[in-house]
């Protein structure tokens, strides 16, 4: 399926959580919202959403290599030293552009602000996490969207975690997930609402 529907998705899971807060026992305040890939991506473009809407917005937002960018950003010198150390790079520039493609269903869409998150006004957002991963093409994507939340004046954290590739929060018995994993509980108890 292509965009909109799966952030439509997205943000009718967040709004039936938002809407019957009493039954979870949390209230919206203290709700955060967060993914990994593209779920991070999803996450944003939603939270974007409830930000022109007057949506209930989350506390904050914790993302795991994310992809916000119709196309990748140009690659930081420290990254570029990383994806050359590495096992060769699968997320290139031609595969993500594909995925984009597909997700988008026409670089028409490209534009669209809520389609790709990383396009268009950042401001408003809640406080924002980025977790990279160090040898991943998509960390220019979370850099960049770090650097465009602090020009906006979102509170914002970027790290990555140190040899680690795209995805390694799928394998929960790594150390490095479970420091990555350590990472994010550590700010969300430091960004209480």
């Amino acid at each position: 399926m292509h965009h909109p529907v799966p952030s439509d998705d997205v943000l009718d899971a967040w709004l039936f959580v938002a809407r019957h807060e009493a039954e979870f026992g949390v209230e919206l305040a203290r709700l955060h919202f967060g993914g990994a890939s593209a779920g991070a991506h999803l996450v944003v473009g939603v939270s974007k959403r409830l930000r022109d809407t007057d949506g209930p917005m989350p506390a904050s937002l914790v993302l795991a290599y994310p992809n916000l960018h119709p196309v990748l950003p140009p690659p930081s010198e420290d990254l570029r030293t990383a994806l050359a150390q590495g096992p060769p790079e699968l997320l290139t520039l031609d595969v993500m552009r594909d995925i984009n493609r597909n997700y988008a269903g026409s670089e028409a869409v490209f534009d669209d602000v809520y389609a790709y998150p990383g396009n268009g006004d950042v401001s408003g957002l809640p406080p924002v996490f980025v977790l990279n991963s160090e040898r991943d093409s998509l960390r220019a994507s979370g850099e960049r969207f770090g650097e465009q939340l602090a020009e906006a004046g979102v509170p914002v954290r970027v790290e990555y975690e140190p040899g680690t590739m795209h995805g390694h929060l799928n394998q929960p018995d790594d150390p490095a997930a479970l420091r990555s994993i350590e990472r994010m509980a550590v700010w969300l108890s430091e960004t209480k609402a």
